[in-house]
């Protein structure tokens, strides 16, 4: 610590640590100090915060992090029945359904590419491959490029399909997300794609 006197008036204090150097000032007429504000820790991950003065957790109210996944997972439940309900005159459900849009919007792609991409188990992702080309919904493909790897590729009467249930979930959008804008729909898709890609690392 290096103690220096400017004058009669002021006293200042320096403390060297961990490359800050926090400032305390005395002044010695009021005898009142001027406390240095708290030094930020940038490697430190952000979380959900609790009160500190509202006193011990209540184990009958779960923290923040635990309500969000709970609620995730309740909408989660609700739109999977609801596409299964919109897709099930094609006789798919909400997971048969998805891995189509992926193929359809994003072009021909691998199997393994599409279990990445929906975050399905590969023995899933096998099975409704496998009800795709039943239905010949989908077709398999060699890539040109590489002939080892065998491509997903939509048919004529899959793309049809297709339209058919996007068409639907455009006419009951407000039922399925009720009450949101559109705004706050391009909020909520900009975080689950987010959510999604960090899903892909793991």
């Amino acid at each position: 610590m290096i103690r220096l006197d400017f004058s009669s008036q002021v006293r200042a204090e320096w403390s060297i640590k961990q490359h800050a150097i926090p400032i305390r000032i005395e002044t010695l007429q009021t005898g009142k100090d001027i406390k240095p504000m708290k030094q930020d820790n940038p490697d430190r991950t952000p979380s959900f915060k609790t009160d500190k003065t509202a006193g011990p957790p209540d184990p009958a109210k779960p923290d923040r992090r635990v309500v969000l996944v709970h609620e995730l997972l309740g909408c989660a439940a609700h739109l999977q029945r609801q596409m299964t309900r919109i897709c099930g005159a094609h006789g798919l459900k909400q997971q048969a359904f998805s891995l189509l849009n992926e193929i359809v919007c994003h072009g021909p792609m691998s199997q393994k590419e599409a279990g990445t991409r929906l975050l399905l188990e590969k023995s899933n992702i096998s099975k409704i491959t496998g009800l795709l080309l039943e239905k010949r919904l989908i077709t398999a493909a060699q890539d040109s490029h590489d002939r080892r790897i065998t491509l997903l590729v939509e048919t004529p009467e899959g793309k049809q399909v297709w339209q058919d249930c996007a068409a639907n979930v455009n006419a009951v959008f407000p039922e399925l997300l009720p009450g949101l804008s559109f705004e706050e729909a391009g909020q909520g898709l900009s975080l689950l794609r987010k959510l999604r890609k960090n899903f892909a690392r793991d």
